[in-house]
């Protein structure tokens, strides 16, 4: 009965996602020429996503008994880097730089709304996707969780010896140069090289930091040693200028902390959240006034900070947002799929998992795409970033790119499906693979697969293989 249950579910998201699919194709193909108010059509997407997001959080509480789970923290970084303008537009709030600007209804407007239906599309195709794997109702493993968490613990106290400094120093020269030349100076000059053998150490210094958690049980003194590590490598990053890479991060050690510790309290987040988001706008004025002078604030001023684009909270929605802008090129621009010639993305990705050596080895010739499209094809000096709708798009166009989506959605879905029967006690390397994977797959949504899935597999999978290894050959006479 619940096999047929299972498989009548399957079969009717299948029928909803393609009605969805076939008439957002129709759409996107036929709105140039039809007689669609075009805003009201915009403002009714900017709600239509609104809601699908509503029902990816529900969809996802049912089948796991939570929301607050990895799956749910990657989709919402999914969701505002690929629909925070509409986000905003849906409350009336726009900005001047926003996508497509704020004119008058025109070609390029009738692009955005061609965007917007795309990328609903999209990320309905990426949820369903992750709906699609099957709940295993009992879970064993063959492993002893008590001599595997001896093993991550020793893992991670060897890595983290490692890692650790060589990460601090790295981060520290990287807060001297931003204090000198800015922060830009670290990604656009010669100062910093991004890549290189410290680069790939600090890929450890997380699954460091979970490995010496889990493994210890999450011991309070560990626990309370492993967070000040963090909050100090976070302290450094913040005065570098970094607004953003740490709080994946940092999410990932809420979750698990919920997990282990001690649930976490929504009252108290509401109640922190509201005193914390008032503290930033009080602090952002009071800088503010220092910056211009009191005589210039005035209730027009206050309102820009409260709900215009001087507001911390709306600038930055604004700005994570803005990775829409990748997907409407390629939907407005023919020519940039045209201009891509180095091949498809993902098996480039997949060749040079291991090193990037092995794509010379066999003749491949490796561009990045997020440098090509910004630096070659823009012929911009800084980076514009890409997405993983718009690396989808340009590896399989309009028609197939849903298809692609929808195996990205079963594949990281089922990397951070957290099965509501485990016990984390007792399968404490599935939480391992679990958290390590989101600290590195979190920022897909706005990047393109290649270093992501390098990052993912040196930083999850080869530390999974030398816990196995260690378990194994340790405890091998203890293994059924």
């Amino acid at each position: 009965m619940r096999r047929n249950l299972i498989i009548f579910n399957k079969i009717f998201l299948l029928i909803i996602w393609l009605v969805v699919y076939l008439c957002s194709i129709v759409i996107i193909n036929k709105i140039d020429q039809s007689s669609f108010e075009v805003s009201t059509l915009s403002f009714v997407l900017d709600w239509l996503g609104i809601v699908l997001l509503i029902y990816v959080l529900y969809s996802w509480k049912s089948k796991t008994g939570r929301i607050f789970t990895p799956y749910i923290i990657f989709f919402i970084f999914f969701f505002l880097f690929n629909f925070g303008q509409p986000l905003m537009w849906a409350f009336g709030i726009h900005i001047p730089n926003e996508i497509g600007g704020n004119g008058n209804i025109n070609s390029i407007e009738i692009g955005i709304v061609k965007t917007q239906i795309y990328t609903i599309l999209m990320m309905l195709s990426f949820h369903i996707g992750a709906l699609f794997i099957q709940d295993k109702i009992n879970i064993k493993s063959r492993l002893k969780p008590k001599d595997v968490k001896k093993c991550i613990l020793f893992i991670g106290i060897l890595l983290g010896i490692i890692s650790i400094p060589l990460t601090f120093y790295r981060a520290i020269n990287f807060y001297i140069i931003a204090s000198q030349f800015g922060y830009r100076a670290l990604y656009y000059s010669d100062y910093v090289q991004q890549g290189g053998f410290l680069m790939i150490i600090e890929i450890f210094f997380m699954p460091s930091l979970v490995c010496i958690l889990i493994g210890s049980g999450f011991n309070k003194t560990i626990r309370k040693c492993v967070y000040v590590i963090f909050i100090l490598y976070l302290a450094i990053n913040l005065l570098s200028g970094d607004r953003g890479s740490w709080i994946y991060k940092l999410l990932v050690f809420l979750w698990l902390h919920s997990i282990y510790v001690k649930p976490l309290d929504y009252k108290k987040i509401l109640k922190y959240g509201i005193l914390g988001i008032v503290g930033l706008y009080i602090v952002t004025i009071i800088v503010s006034v220092r910056n211009i002078g009191l005589h210039m604030i005035n209730q027009e001023y206050i309102m820009e900070y409260l709900l215009g684009s001087r507001s911390p909270i709306i600038s930055n929605i604004f700005e994570m947002g803005g990775t829409m802008e990748i997907l409407h090129k390629l939907i407005t621009d023919d020519g940039v799929r045209t201009a891509w010639i180095y091949g498809n993305t993902y098996l480039t990705a997949i060749a040079g998992m291991i090193s990037t050596r092995f794509l010379s080895f066999i003749g491949i010739n490796f561009v990045l795409v997020d440098d090509w499209f910004s630096q070659d094809y823009l012929g911009i000096t800084w980076g514009t970033g890409f997405s993983m709708i718009g690396e989808a798009y340009l590896n399989a166009g309009l028609y197939l790119a849903p298809i692609v989506i929808i195996l990205l959605g079963y594949l990281i879905g089922k990397i951070l499906y957290v099965n509501p029967n485990i016990n984390p006690n007792q399968m404490p390397l599935k939480y391992v693979f679990i958290s390590t994977s989101l600290s590195t797959i979190i920022g897909l949504s706005r990047g393109t697969i290649y270093l992501y899935l390098k990052t993912w597999f040196y930083g999850t999978i080869v530390t999974c293989i030398f816990i196995l290894f260690l378990y194994y050959v340790t405890y091998k006479k203890k293994c059924p």
